[in-house]
């Protein structure tokens, strides 16, 4: 039975040696989407080292104004565009819809709560792999289609790698 579990032969030492250069980390973003308009969200990827996205979570509001109030309808008024801020490198060809990426979703708006239905949220992560460098930014523009504003907030899940680990490897294996 003890070749099933793969925990038995991992050493503790080797593992907090590997955390001094590389560790799980979660980056954060919250953007206010004005009515009608684009808005420019971003997150610092600091000079601690490189981030390896893995996944992203996140929701977003969906209020519109119904006979001049603000109402949580449930359509999806938020596209967004993500892009490397280190060279502009464009990662979504074109404005997606947040639903398409973004899990557990939809929220219900604190402005429109009395009117909102429930979310009805999946939870289901999206996977996305990408490596942005250390002294960088992790980039989403975002289209509001809504006459109300509306929140989006990201979770970025990744792996941080200390710049002396990228440099140990490069000088490595010249």
């Amino acid at each position: 039975m003890e070749a099933l579990n793969p925990f038995m032969r991992i050493n503790g030492n080797d593992l907090l040696n590997v955390q001094k250069f590389q560790y799980t980390e979660r980056l954060f973003m919250s953007q206010i989407v004005p009515a009608g308009q684009h808005a420019m969200g971003k997150v610092a990827v600091s000079n601690l080292g490189h981030f390896a996205l893995e996944w992203m979570t996140g929701h977003f509001t969906s209020v519109w104004k119904v006979e001049q109030t603000d109402t949580d309808t449930g359509v999806v008024p938020i596209r967004a565009k993500m892009m490397d801020g280190s060279n502009q490198r464009t990662l979504f060809n074109d404005f997606v819809p947040v639903d398409l990426f973004l899990s557990p979703g939809r929220t219900r708006s604190i402005i429109a709560l009395l009117n909102a239905e429930p979310s009805g949220n999946l939870f289901v992560p999206t996977e996305f792999l990408y490596v942005f460098p250390a002294n960088s930014e992790i980039q989403m523009e975002f289209i509001n289609d809504s006459d109300s504003d509306n929140k989006v907030e990201i979770c970025f899940h990744g792996i941080r790698i200390k710049a002396e680990a990228a440099l140990s490897r490069e000088v490595g294996s010249s």
